[in-house]
């Protein structure tokens, strides 16, 4: 059985943009456990890159602030 790193790893390289935004509104659910800006944040700038509204220089960004929040 493939681990949870394993399946995300698999979605992460998918070009399916309905998949990808699947996995945007997972992370939406679980962000009622979390009151971490940077971790919303993150949610919301994943979902623009998602669809062509900012650059991945600002998703990394985004995505490095948000690992901070657990650091």
């Amino acid at each position: 059985m493939a681990t949870i790193d394993q399946r995300l790893a698999v979605l992460a390289k998918t070009n399916s943009k309905a998949v990808k935004l699947f996995a945007v509104w997972c992370a939406r659910q679980a962000l009622v456990h979390i009151d971490d800006p940077r971790v919303v944040n993150c949610v919301d700038i994943t979902e623009r890159y998602i669809h062509g509204e900012v650059s991945r220089q600002t998703l990394d960004a985004t995505r490095a602030a948000a690992g901070a929040a657990y650091a």
